[in-house]
């Protein structure tokens, strides 16, 4: 594999054949930023331990790496534009429809819990 990020140019001495697909999908996803804090040669443990955790993502998240990247992408467009995926949704509580705004925090003020008195002979470790 050629044009690897600086931190995992020794990928190849120390990675798995299925390590090196993750990579692949990984680097394919527009997501090379993650290693930008590896270190060659170093902590091979956790590069196993992130790819296997790659592995269990592309395993189970619909559409793998790429579709979580992909949506994430979107989110974060949505978000800047000040958009939400909730735009158009209301709520409803025991039959009652709400407006999807909900109240100023001032208006409903809560006031203060007083603390839980702990009994002296209590054992936290219990």
């Amino acid at each position: 594999m050629s044009n690897l990020p600086a931190g995992i140019s020794d990928f190849s001495s120390w990675a798995t054949p299925e390590e090196e697909d993750l990579l692949r999908v990984v680097l394919e996803a527009g997501q090379a930023h993650v290693f930008k804090d590896w270190q060659v040669g170093a902590d091979e443990a956790q590069k196993h331990a992130f790819f296997a955790q790659v592995a269990t993502l592309e395993k189970n998240y619909p559409g793998g790496i790429r579709k979580y990247a992909a949506n994430a992408r979107k989110l974060l467009e949505m978000s800047a534009a000040g958009e939400t995926t909730l735009d158009g949704y209301g709520l409803e509580v025991r039959g009652v429809a709400h407006a999807h705004t909900p109240p100023p925090a001032s208006s409903h003020p809560r006031p203060p819990r007083p603390p839980t008195p702990i009994p002296s002979d209590a054992n936290p470790c219990e």
